[in-house]
């Protein structure tokens, strides 16, 4: 429900992909990856839990600043990370 929720909302929007995205495909330059989700993975650390699969998304966004990449490929290689 959340997700179909998102979808309408954004539907109406006039920019179709997220700030992070054109950040990487468009502008070719780096985002808020770390001060967007390192605090989470450091309060998860602190309460024990290890964050792995939030782990992968940013290293692979880490990568895609550095050497470009973008594709659905990502995704699959985030599903197999073991959460």
């Amino acid at each position: 429900r959340s997700l179909a929720a998102m979808i309408s909302f954004n539907q109406s929007s006039g920019k179709a992909y997220s700030g992070v995205w054109r950040d990487l495909a468009i502008h070719h330059r780096t985002t808020e990856v770390d001060a967007m989700y390192g605090p989470v993975v450091e309060l998860g650390s602190r309460h024990g839990l290890a964050c792995p699969t939030l782990c992968a998304l940013i290293e692979m966004v880490r990568r895609i600043e550095r050497e470009g990449g973008q594709g659905d490929d990502n995704l699959l290689r985030l599903a197999g990370v073991d959460a």
